[in-house]
């Protein structure tokens, strides 16, 4: 099963979904990172290879295009456990999209993918 790292913008009541499908689950609440900013949140994931959940698709786009661009003009492999864009809506139809990605894709590592509706999920870039 997957290690979540569900952001301050999601509903805290996917974390218990999300257990309840087996998974490991946390909000940024529970390990005191509430006030952090992106950047930290994607670290705090990262270091701990949580894959990080959020709606915030415009501050992760941005922090995902830097990880891998500097990562590349550094010559250096850091890798975090993937960055996954949910839409605003139920928590248990939340924990369901998610798991089933993970079921479909298990392997995330330094990949994007936002929920698109009817397109389902899509990598960016």
């Amino acid at each position: 099963m997957a290690e979540f790292y569900v952001d301050h913008d999601v509903s805290i009541h996917v974390v218990p979904e999300l257990r309840a499908r087996g998974h490991q689950a946390r909000c940024a609440r529970d390990i005191g990172a509430a006030a952090h900013s992106d950047p930290q949140r994607l670290l705090i994931a990262a270091s701990q290879s949580w894959i990080l959940v959020s709606h915030n698709k415009s501050d992760f786009r941005l922090l995902h295009l830097a990880w891998d661009m500097w990562a590349r003009a550094w010559g250096v492999t850091p890798s975090h456990a993937g960055i996954l864009i949910l839409p605003h809506g139920d928590a248990a139809d939340s924990a369901r999209l998610l798991d089933e990605h993970i079921s479909a894709r298990p392997l995330l590592e330094n990949r994007m993918y936002e929920y698109r509706g009817a397109a389902g999920w899509v990598p960016w870039p």
